[in-house]
């Protein structure tokens, strides 16, 4: 069955998403996208697209994963499918997100939430909600990030979970932003919790070097320098890590080791 098989090839490509070599991703996708032009469904065409839109995000081509997501997002409009309308929306605003594009990147956080209000309670609503969290409080509109992050645990109780781990993670920033760092601890270890079994390596060591940072202040080096390690086991690549470990070598007069650190740091931050 030529249809089903390109479908099942869609969804397989789906784990090329931040591989060394996507070309063959790429590929199937273009081989898959005939079938369906061919035998005229254009949900499936849009499903394509969705894959493209995230391989190319994940290897750091913004300009063509908005491109194709404009496409994509165009289709499941004019489909009326309120679920693609959203979940484009979402990962588009994950990407953006990503890249630091913060003003972008609400929007589609927000856009996704108002289209996910027509499809009810989902998974895609409380990370969104979680997303746009984040990113206001990284705009600094701190009471508006805890109004979010309160929005996506009440839609992940919904769906049966105890609360929803990216949010509890922005529940630690913002307490720390506030300066309780009794609260932040207490809001970065559920979420260490929360994320345990998970496969979210880049939150888990978000909450980690969180730990580490709250550590630090706390005049705790050691500590600081465990969690922020852990951090770098779990997510090889996490900048954050390293600028965490270079803050604790900075503390113990460790001027050449705190420079090394940076310069990596800077290096793996232009290379994501």
């Amino acid at each position: 069955d030529e249809f089903r098989s390109a479908l099942s090839d869609t969804l397989l490509t789906v784990e090329a998403i931040g591989a060394a070599d996507t070309g063959p991703a790429f590929a199937q996708l273009e081989q898959v996208t005939r079938v369906f032009t061919r035998v005229g469904d254009a949900w499936c065409v849009a499903l394509a697209d969705f894959v493209r839109m995230e391989l190319h995000a994940a290897d750091g081509d913004l300009a063509a994963a908005t491109a194709v997501g404009a496409r994509s997002l165009a289709a499941y409009r004019a489909l009326g499918d309120q679920w693609g309308v959203s979940a484009i929306q979402f990962h588009l605003g994950i990407a953006l997100h990503r890249a630091g594009q913060l003003d972008q990147a609400l929007a589609m956080y927000e856009g996704a939430l108002t289209s996910g209000a027509e499809v009810g309670p989902a998974n895609t609503i409380q990370y969104a909600l979680a997303g746009a969290g984040h990113v206001t409080l990284l705009l600094g509109e701190l009471d508006r990030a805890e109004r979010l992050f309160a929005e996506s645990h009440a839609v992940a109780r919904q769906l049966g979970a105890e609360a929803n781990p990216r949010a509890a993670v922005g529940d630690g920033l913002l307490a720390r932003e506030r300066g309780d760092l009794a609260a932040a601890r207490v809001h970065l270890t559920r979420a260490q919790q929360l994320l345990a079994g998970l496969n979210e390596p880049e939150w888990t060591a978000t909450a980690l070097t969180g730990l580490g940072q709250l550590a630090e202040l706390d005049g705790d080096l050691d500590s600081a320098e465990f969690f922020h390690r852990r951090a770098w086991q779990t997510a090889p690549g996490h900048a954050a890590a390293l600028e965490g470990l270079a803050c604790v070598a900075a503390a113990r007069g460790e001027a050449a080791s705190a420079a090394r650190l940076l310069g990596a740091a800077a290096e793996w931050r232009q290379l994501r």
